[in-house]
């Protein structure tokens, strides 16, 4: 779990314990990468066993390389706050409200590009935001 707003998040082993840290202790692989995507497996080292009741990692670095992928906003309820996006060949990652960067509202038909992630055995939408779009010039 990572929270953006936070930036702060847990990660568990396989024993279901977890370990917290802070943003600034995650290394990534590709400067400029997204911070944690959610489900992704990491290593944790220097380990602070008893930091305000619980441990805390202080390095945590990601095994992988996460790569930003194109789709399509298939449904979204605003009032919910999730919805769904279409990618690959026909694919679908779920997208939560909190997962959508900038300040923006998903709108169905509209590209975005995003890390995908994973939470209970399911694909999950992370570090969503609109596509580029190429071509248009504003005056």
């Amino acid at each position: 779990m990572f929270s953006a707003s936070g930036m702060y998040g847990f990660a568990a082993n396989t024993e279901a314990e977890e370990v917290f840290f802070h943003a600034q202790d995650f290394h990534r692989l590709v400067p400029g990468g997204p911070l944690p995507v959610l489900g992704e497996q990491v290593d944790v080292e220097q380990v602070i066993e008893d930091w305000k009741r619980r441990p805390r990692a202080r390095i945590v670095r990601r095994l992988q390389p996460q790569g930003l992928i194109s789709g399509t906003i298939r449904s979204f309820d605003s009032k919910k706050g999730w919805g769904f996006i279409l990618y690959g060949d026909g694919s679908q990652a779920f997208l939560h409200a909190s997962e959508a960067m900038e300040s923006w509202l998903p709108v169905i038909g509209s590209p975005v590009q995003f890390y995908l992630g994973c939470k209970g055995g399911k694909s999950r939408a992370c570090w969503v935001r609109p596509a580029a779009v190429i071509g248009i010039v504003s005056y």
